[in-house]
């Protein structure tokens, strides 16, 4: 079976089971980072520079929604899961039930796109932002933020997996008698995205790069007390962020 398909899926069918308590069993959806996230979105407008529409990849059950509300002229969220999409209209978002790598949306129709913790759960992302440079007008952004750096992790392995290991969301996650293997593909890379090689691919697109940095904020209250919104150097930090524009097209 490809493996492509294999993922896709495990994501389907994992947050088909899940759609119900997903953000209490991920536990890192707080109102701490949806006002950070708001302000992050706020940013990206001002480079877009004129009234937008918003297109949320992988938007579970709508926390960008819910950080973007009131900000944009319109908002759809796209995820491969038809059970979690439920609860995106009470948050805001018209919803659509599609895989990320066949956009039903018209060439150069979306003015910013956003992938947030979203890549990691992808075999291979390079077909979705192929799409999302097709659907997005001239001068549109992608925002793509939360998904950990590969070299981060390559750094601090054994910290990373010890923390997973005994975290709220694994025991949570055992508790639901959710399939192992399931789970594995779903975060099929858990072990991080290469931030530079992603960079890369999305200059070789056409993306003129706004901002590529590292932080920590969003893991937890004490991380972002400890080190709040700081950038850090590349493997010092385990979230990747990058705000890029469409130059050509």
């Amino acid at each position: 079976m490809d493996i492509s398909y294999s993922v896709t899926e495990a994501n389907r069918k994992l947050y088909n089971k899940l759609s119900d308590n997903y953000e209490v069993i991920d536990g890192r959806r707080s109102e701490d980072l949806c006002i950070w996230l708001r302000k992050r979105l706020k940013k990206v407008i001002e480079i877009v520079n004129r009234e937008a529409n918003l297109l949320d990849i992988g938007c579970g059950g709508g926390f960008v929604v819910r950080a973007a509300g009131g900000l944009f002229s319109k908002i759809y969220g796209v995820d491969i899961s038809e059970n979690i999409l439920k609860t995106l209209h009470s948050n805001g978002g018209f919803p659509i039930c599609a895989d990320a790598r066949q956009l039903p949306f018209k060439d150069k129709s979306i003015d910013v796109a956003v992938m947030f913790s979203v890549i990691h759960h992808f075999y291979d992302y390079r077909p979705i932002l192929n799409e999302i440079y097709r659907v997005l007008k001239a001068s549109g952004v992608i925002y793509i933020d939360h998904d950990m750096d590969r070299q981060f992790f390559k750094n601090f392995h054994f910290f990373v997996n010890a923390y997973r290991k005994f975290s709220r969301k694994e025991r949570l996650l055992r508790n639901t008698n959710i399939e192992v293997e399931l789970y594995k593909l779903s975060e099929f890379h858990s072990n991080g995205i290469d931030s530079e090689e992603l960079k890369d691919y999305l200059i070789s697109l056409g993306f003129k790069i706004v901002e590529a940095y590292h932080h920590w904020y969003g893991l937890s209250k004490p991380t972002n007390f400890i080190f709040g919104d700081k950038r850090f150097l590349k493997g010092t930090a385990p979230i990747s962020g990058f705000v890029a524009q469409k130059v050509n097209g």
